[in-house]
């Protein structure tokens, strides 16, 4: 709860035993020493919320600092990406319960940790440390000590190499990944645009520093971030994108698969919002005619009089 934001902590989005009586009786402790608060229900509400107090948080990150603050925050990390996940039918479709979740989303995107997990130096400052031990001023290299001191000051993070290759590794960082990306499709829903558009980027980003330019994965994070481009009406800059997708695409993947396919149908939509419907209609005509996909003839059927999509 301490790496959470402290206020409107929602009952569910808490990793409480799946036994209801332990669960209960976790809750209760806490509740009876007032470490935390129940919020009074409002009217319709039936979601338990709770406010941890401030200066139990302060002792909490305090002794966390020591014992491994970013440890907890990639628990807390990996535990609400399950929330934002597809695959969690519980709250798919409970925009409520997701709109309950984002402050405490937003606090663990926003941390020291996750910044840690984006930034690829993290990975490369000791990766030719192979005792993977902090470098001591006895050994003559206090440039290397002073990188050292200096990064591990700048994170707030135990001084020992051993236990940042340990927490800032691939795994967690695809965790944070799929994090954002499920964040990306709560915003859509919720019609933040600018929001999205903004965590679109980071997902992007960290997509090409785990996987390279022209992967899948980092094609697919780059279609996102132009698609969200366009929902925030940047028009131009969401067609450039767009065509760089393509571009790098086509050199490695079939015309058929979903990457392609929805990078073109991307580009007609934002053609089409800028008035370029003939060009839109001369790329989307080969995919409505390849894939039959019903956005390509949508997307067609909104150019004005004299721009036609002929009969298949």
């Amino acid at each position: 709860m301490s790496v959470l934001d402290p206020l409107g902590i929602p009952q569910s989005i808490l990793p409480l035993d799946k036994d209801l009586k332990s669960s209960i009786e976790t809750l209760g402790t806490l509740l009876a020493y007032s470490m935390i608060a129940e919020q009074r229900c409002s009217q319709g509400k039936i979601e338990r919320t709770f406010d941890l107090h401030p200066l139990v948080r302060l002792a909490m990150l305090g002794w966390q600092k020591d014992e491994g603050m970013h440890r907890w925050t990639m628990a807390a990390i990996r535990h609400v990406k399950r929330k934002y996940s597809s695959e969690n039918s519980d709250v798919r479709y409970d925009i409520e319960a997701l709109v309950s979740y984002w402050p405490h989303a937003l606090v663990l995107i926003s941390s020291d940790f996750a910044k840690m997990l984006e930034d690829n130096s993290a990975m490369t400052i000791f990766r030719e440390d192979k005792d993977k031990r902090m470098p001591q001023k006895d050994d003559g290299k206090f440039e290397d000590y002073n990188k050292w001191v200096h990064r591990s000051s700048t994170w707030s993070f135990p001084h020992h190499p051993r236990l940042i290759l340990s927490l800032v590794s691939n795994k967690n960082r695809e965790t944070l990944l799929w994090l954002l990306n499920g964040l990306c499709y709560f915003l859509q829903e919720k019609g933040d645009y600018d929001t999205k558009q903004m965590l679109a980027q980071r997902a992007a980003d960290l997509a090409m520093k785990l996987f390279g330019p022209m992967h899948v994965h980092t094609l697919n994070f780059e279609k996102d971030l132009a698609s969200s481009m366009d929902w925030n009406n940047n028009f131009n800059a969401s067609e450039n994108l767009f065509r760089s997708i393509l571009r790098k695409a086509e050199r490695k993947y079939s015309p058929e698969c979903d990457t392609i396919v929805g990078s073109v149908i991307g580009l007609g939509r934002a053609l089409t919002h800028q008035g370029k419907h003939r060009e839109a209609e001369k790329i989307l005509r080969p995919v409505a005619q390849l894939s039959k996909d019903s956005r390509a003839r949508e997307i067609i059927g909104q150019s004005p009089p004299g721009v036609h999509l002929p009969e298949f």
